[in-house]
């Protein structure tokens, strides 16, 4: 039995390829609608009704991606010198969420809020140009309202990709549920 990466399988041939493009194009899961989840502590006595309500907290804080503003220092920035592929000059977008988590105290509730883009923009499939590797066909989810582009950890691995394993985003699965990124590179050449 021979096991192949999906990166290692796209390279076999274009028939391979196309066969692959076609079975993943034909999944369509819908997610579960769930946009909050309650807490409730049990005491060894029976609470009241009071300490029920005072203890049910909120796990979820929800805000939505357009009502994120920073000033345009904080979205930008102009690179002084050549570095990582980029020439002197250059701009770099930075990423919202990491402006916004930096500007947050750690032990502020809002740290660990979920950040939801509009509901009525889609996610699109792009083919980039992902670390200066033209000779790859790597499929990358983006999501154009928050700027995310999501790659599959074994194919970020191949792609010989670091990130962050710190700074990590909550997203929702294809199955309703919610889920922690594994991290979030930075400055990956992208196109």
């Amino acid at each position: 039995m021979i096991t192949l990466s999906a990166v290692e399988a796209f390279q076999l041939s274009g028939k391979v390829r196309q066969i692959m493009m076609r079975k993943m194009k034909n999944h369509q899961v819908r997610p579960q609608e769930q946009i909050k989840s309650f807490v409730n502590e049990v005491h060894d006595v029976e609470p009241s009704v009071e300490e029920i309500l005072r203890t049910g907290m909120e796990m979820q804080q929800f805000i939505a991606v357009e009502d994120l503003s920073l000033s345009e220092g904080l979205i930008f920035e102009k690179i002084l010198e050549d570095r990582d592929g980029m020439k002197a000059g250059d701009y770099v977008q930075l990423d919202l969420v990491v402006a916004l988590l930096h500007d947050v105290d750690e032990n502020e509730s809002r740290r660990d809020m979920t950040i939801i883009a509009t509901m009525g923009n889609g996610l699109r499939s792009v083919w980039p140009v992902v670390n200066n590797q033209d000779d790859l066909d790597i499929k990358s989810v983006l999501d154009s309202e928050s700027q995310i582009v999501a790659i599959d950890m074994c194919v970020a691995l191949g792609l010989g990709l670091g990130w962050d394993p710190i700074v990590t985003i909550q997203m929702q699965n294809v199955h309703g549920g919610l889920a922690r990124t594994k991290g979030l590179s930075r400055n990956i050449p992208f196109r």
